[in-house]
C-alpha cells in the first residue's frame, strides 16, 4: 500500500515538473498575445513547478522504498499542498498581471 502511494506521489511530481515545458515564457510567446503581462508569472511558475515536482518525486520514491506510514503521510501532505500552490500559480498564469 505504501509503495503504491509513494509511486503515485512521484507520478504527480513528474507531471508537475513536466508542466514547466508548456508553461514557460518561450512557449508562452506562441499562445499569449501580450507576453509582457505574462512573462514574470510564467517564469515564476517554471521555478515553482520544477522545485515542487522534484521534491515530490524524491519524497514519493523515498516513501515507496521505506514503506512506513510517516513517510507516506508526509509525501501525501506535501502533494496536496503542492497541488493547491500550483493551482494558484496556474490561475495567475491564466489571468496574468495588470
Amino acid at each position: 500500500m505504501h509503495a503504491l502511494v509513494g509511486k503515485g506521489v512521484a507520478g504527480i511530481g513528474a507531471v508537475i515538473a513536466l508542466s514547466a515545458l508548456v508553461v514557460n515564457p518561450r512557449v508562452g510567446e506562441l499562445y499569449q498575445d501580450y507576453i509582457e503581462n505574462y512573462y514574470n508569472v510564467m517564469l515564476g511558475y517554471v521555478g515553482w513547478s520544477l522545485g515542487l515536482g522534484l521534491l515530490l518525486v524524491g519524497l514519493g520514491l523515498i516513501a515507496a522504498r521505506r514503506g512506513r506510514a510517516g513517510w507516506t503521510g508526509m509525501a501525501k501532505t506535501v502533494a496536496v499542498l503542492s497541488l493547491v500552490l500550483m493551482a494558484d500559480r496556474a490561475l495567475l498564469v491564466v489571468f496574468g498581471l495588470s
